[in-house]
């Protein structure tokens, strides 16, 4: 049996996200199920969190994956016009069930870069620390006076330990520190910028982020400079498990990039219901050992049906694609909003997992249920006194995406039922 343990809050959740950067926001406005595939990210989905790519004006790629302008093409030369398909994407985020906007600098323009290019990594020169804080100010405040979009966080990189041929930059952990510390914070500070700074969007998790965070955290200055811990998930090396030092000063964690690249076997990957528990486990791992407050998976939509998105678009047929990790992404993201905050769980079973969540007034539970077995398992988890004696289910399996289930009784503040083979099945209940 689980135990879901009220009294016993941990993180508070900022929410579940989708980035639809390098052209995608492009691609899936020219779509003609545009609006069909919005309302599947954000309302079906339930993603709160969106994303963006902070342009660099880099000369790679193409239309259909390629760099975005940057606001500063010269030192000096403002222009905040060719982002037009981001500030559109936040727009039709916002409408619906998204809440949050922020942007990640793949790479600085090329003329703060020692390589004088935004690919093939370089580094941002040292005499331009200044103007590359300047520039994010600028960037934040542009978003919120010209678009009316206030930035919740950026991110100085994406990524600083990989050197890429698209938008890349290479940064150290001492260099980093000296920038947010002696740079960053003080532009903020003069400028009124409210937006979080996350860092440092290491490509694996843990070792990678400490490699900066460790530096950060030794030094109080620089730990103030930064609001907000950011890790992706990939590679072989990527332990899940709490980022040293984060609970002691304080830092929430997000995870800000993840999808079906070098993350899983051979036979979980593909678009069916194999899958979409893989994601569903990998959200609750992250969720439970490494206490994240934000989960983000990579694109939301794109042209690529390769697993780097929760739905492919078809431009030449207009048709779309729909995975089932979709589905049970939004098992999590729909139902588990900003605010709740995760619950302790005792007596987890080595088969099934469940993951509890409290809503900020208290008033409602959210258990998510995981079975991936391929074949039933009860579920039996006690939840303590409830005002309403069922509960709602909302359940996706082989044959099921997110459908509401017939109220499921509760007993003497018990719930227990058959859990479907390979099922997600997201529990709600009024205390």
């Amino acid at each position: 049996m689980f135990s879901i343990e009220r009294g016993q809050k941990c993180q508070e959740i900022d929410g579940f996200g989708v980035c639809l950067a390098f052209h995608q926001a492009g691609m899936l406005r020219k779509h003609p199920k545009c609006k069909e595939v919005l309302d599947l990210l954000f309302d079906t989905a339930g993603a709160s969190i969106l994303r963006n790519i902070v342009g660099d004006g880099g000369v790679w790629g193409d239309e259909t994956n390629g760099p975005t302008p940057t606001i500063e093409p010269e030192e000096g030369v403002w222009q905040f016009e060719g982002d037009e398909e981001q500030v559109w994407a936040a727009r039709e985020a916002l409408k619906r069930r998204g809440e949050k906007v922020m942007a990640t600098v793949w790479s600085p323009p090329a003329w703060m870069k020692t390589n004088a290019c935004v690919h093939d990594g370089g580094e941002l020169r040292r005499d331009k620390y200044q103007a590359f804080a300047d520039y994010l100010s600028r960037y934040v405040r542009e978003w919120r006076d010209r678009f009316g979009i206030a930035l919740c966080a950026i991110s100085p990189a994406n990524e600083p330990d990989l050197v890429t041929k698209y938008s890349s930059c290479i940064w150290n952990g001492e260099q980093y520190r000296e920038f947010v510390r002696d740079y960053l914070a003080p532009t903020f500070q003069k400028d009124n910028v409210t937006a979080k700074v996350l860092m440092p969007e290491t490509t694996s998790c843990v070792a990678h982020v400490e490699e900066f965070t460790d530096l950060i955290f030794a030094d109080p200055a620089a730990t103030a400079a930064v609001d907000l811990i950011g890790l992706h998930g990939y590679g072989h090396d990527t332990v899940i498990a709490p980022v040293r030092g984060t609970a002691e000063h304080g830092k929430k964690v997000w995870q800000t990039e993840l999808c079906d690249i070098n993350v899983m076997e051979e036979w979980q990957r593909g678009d069916g219901i194999v899958n979409g528990i893989f994601w569903a486990e990998n959200i609750d791992n992250y969720l439970t050992r490494m206490g994240v407050s934000a989960y983000i998976y990579f694109w939301g939509a794109s042209i690529y049906p390769n697993g780097g998105n929760l739905v492919a678009i078809n431009l030449e047929t207009g048709e779309i694609s729909v995975p089932k990790r979709l589905y049970t992404f939004g098992n999590f993201a729909r139902f588990v909003r900003p605010g709740y905050r995760r619950l302790m769980v005792y007596g987890a079973e080595a088969e099934t997992k469940l993951t509890a969540f409290l809503s900020p007034d208290e008033q409602e539970l959210v258990l998510v249920s995981i079975n991936p077995l391929d074949r039933e398992a009860t579920l039996y988890a006690k939840v303590g006194e409830t005002a309403d004696k069922t509960a709602r289910g909302f359940r996706t399996s082989e044959t099921e995406n997110l459908a509401e289930l017939a109220p499921v009784a509760l007993e003497k503040g018990c719930i227990k039922e058959m859990l479907p083979p390979q099922s997600v099945t997201t529990w709600i209940i009024q205390l």
